[in-house]
């Protein structure tokens, strides 16, 4: 059964989103590298958002390059930090995705959330929508349209209701 995490978790890469993945239910975004898009820094600096961001970056010093960028463009977050020790022995890498589980899910233990999977809402409305809708409601709500199923876990996430977005779509065609 996964971990279910209510906070943003921001990682360096598509390996590390992979990984947690697997293992936890959240929002799990990748900074791609030193690359730090600004969709990133508006969900996590969203106004709705009021839970701090986990950073995970690796034990090294590019991660700790990355962390200290996000520190100063985040305005709520906590430092999940592993350690080289905390890895595989048998890797040559030694960051997130190369971390044992069992050791991330133990740091990850206190932001650990009683909810499920099938709480978070559907948002068929969206489900209908043209790209160009979507891209006109994420642009109204400070967001960046990725993906139908990117975007509803982002609306989630932050807690919009299926009546906030319905509104925010009837009004925008007027």
């Amino acid at each position: 059964m996964k971990m279910n995490i209510k906070n943003l978790i921001i990682v360096e890469g598509k390996d590390d989103q992979a990984l947690l993945t697997n293992y936890i239910n959240a929002l799990i975004v990748k900074t791609n590298g030193y690359d730090i898009s600004n969709h990133l820094i508006k969900l996590a600096n969203h106004s709705k958002n009021i839970l701090p961001c986990l950073i995970m970056t690796d034990p090294d010093a590019s991660g700790e390059e990355i962390r200290q960028k996000l520190h100063a463009i985040i305005r709520n977050y906590i430092d999940i930090n592993t350690s080289i020790y905390d890895c595989d022995k048998n890797s040559r890498k030694k960051g997130i995705a190369e971390t044992k589980i069992e050791k991330i899910l133990e740091k990850l233990r206190d932001y650990s959330a009683n909810f499920d999977d099938s709480q978070h809402l559907a948002f068929d409305v969206i489900k209908s929508l043209s790209k160009e809708k979507l891209t006109f409601l994420a642009n109204k709500i400070n967001l960046e349209y990725i993906n139908k199923k990117q975007f509803i876990k982002e609306l989630n996430f932050l807690g919009y209701d299926e009546e906030e977005i319905a509104n925010l779509i009837c009004y925008g065609n007027k």
